[in-house]
């Protein structure tokens, strides 16, 4: 695997440089900024709803191309998104970390209730590398890798062409014959979706590690729900669970 770069590595680089080009034309007013009249001002234009995000070196294409997925959308989410932005390109980052860490404190419930997955985990991304509260950047991190694993095996579901499948292909009985496990690797025994408290416990877990931090908790909650609530293993395991005491959902 590749090692990141070092810090010195960073700073020598040209292409560091040439991605923040522009920036201060993009940076957003962090000072004296109305959140509220922000939430109810909508970004021109029609809202599109497969938007499909696109990298690009140059800044300006880069906003120009961004700004489209919030057409329609409440200027605060776009607001978010450019911090983002100027704290992914590095461009005056104290500055920029401070106001986004500022609108998450004040306006997580507007934005947990309005940003899609992709932009709630840039967001923990952005906690992650900048936070000095390791109880949220903790939280953050199993955050993104609940996420990155549900986006890996939906992707393979995909891919492999086993996304057509519904519980009328599932059978208890593909567990081997005298086995009272599904032995996957190393030690692991997979989950039958009908029984077992497993699910259950992570999410006592997660709830009790949620309390260690307001706002990384009010994330983590929101996360889970979705993915109970749209089409993911969580929810596909859901009808098949028979034993009410052991749900891990509300």
């Amino acid at each position: 695997m590749q090692r990141n770069k070092t810090k010195l590595e960073k700073l020598l680089s040209f292409n560091r440089y040439r991605k923040r080009k522009g920036a201060s034309e993009h940076a957003p007013e962090t000072e004296f900024v109305d959140f509220e009249k922000m939430k109810s001002k909508l970004i021109d234009g029609e809202e599109i709803e497969k938007y499909e995000s696109e990298a690009f070196s140059d800044l300006d294409k880069h906003m120009d191309h961004l700004k489209l997925s919030f057409q329609g959308k409440p200027e605060l989410l776009f607001y978010h998104a450019k911090l983002i932005v100027m704290i992914r390109r590095e461009y005056k980052v104290k500055k920029h970390y401070k106001a986004f860490e500022e609108l998450w404190n004040k306006e997580h419930e507007f934005l947990l209730s309005n940003l899609n997955l992709r932009w709630i985990i840039s967001a923990c991304d952005t906690f992650i590398d900048y936070s000095d509260d390791d109880a949220l950047s903790g939280i953050c991190l199993a955050i993104v890798m609940l996420v990155n694993t549900v986006n890996m095996y939906e992707s393979e579901r995909h891919f492999w062409d086993t996304d057509k499948l519904t519980n009328v292909n599932y059978k208890e009985n593909k567990i081997p014959e005298n086995a009272l496990h599904l032995l996957l690797f190393d030690g692991l025994e997979g989950i039958l979706p009908e029984r077992g408290d497993t699910l259950r416990n992570m999410r006592w877990r997660m709830d009790s590690m949620g309390k260690k931090s307001k706002l990384g908790g009010s994330i983590l909650s929101e996360v889970f729900y979705r993915l109970n609530n749209n089409y993911s293993v969580y929810s596909r395991f859901k009808p098949l669970h028979q034993k009410q005491r052991t749900q891990w959902w509300d």
